[in-house]
């Protein structure tokens, strides 16, 4: 039987070590923090992408005329966040009616809801209530037929 020790190594081992006080300040600095709970931005609490948020916001903008080119800039910023106010609410709300319909449609509808899944209306929150709803429909149809 060999013998398994290891003898005679010649390569230095480091070890890397960082003390410090844990951190108790915010992560970002307070102006992005600032910009991502004004306006618009505060959506992404309720599960809004970045991507749903610029739709929602070019949509807005352009219903009530203001000067928007893709830049958020202070009067934007105070312009949607009188939005959030008055109807902040609502947009919260709206999540869980997005996935109920789609619940709905992809329950009655079953496989055939596949047909307009990629349509720009539905949303992702839509498509998210398709596919369960879906699914729940093929279960119910697997266990009529095999029990």
């Amino acid at each position: 039987m060999e013998d398994c020790r290891l003898t005679n190594t010649q390569q230095p081992y480091y070890f890397l070590c960082s003390f410090s006080d844990p951190s108790t300040g915010p992560l970002l600095p307070e102006s992005v923090q600032n910009k991502q709970n004004k306006g618009l931005d505060r959506l992404r609490k309720s599960g809004f992408n970045t991507e749903e948020i610029a739709i929602i916001r070019e949509r807005f903008h352009r219903s009530h005329g203001t000067d928007y080119n893709g830049y958020v800039t202070e009067d934007i910023l105070r312009t949607e966040e009188q939005l959030m106010q008055n109807t902040g609410d609502i947009f919260l709300d709206d999540t869980m009616n997005e996935i109920l319909c789609g619940f709905v449609l992809g329950f009655f509808l079953g496989i055939f809801s596949l047909f307009w899944i990629r349509d720009p209306v539905f949303s992702q929150r839509h498509q998210l209530g398709i596919f369960s709803g879906m699914f729940l429909h093929i279960i119910f149809g697997i266990r009529h037929i095999y029990f």
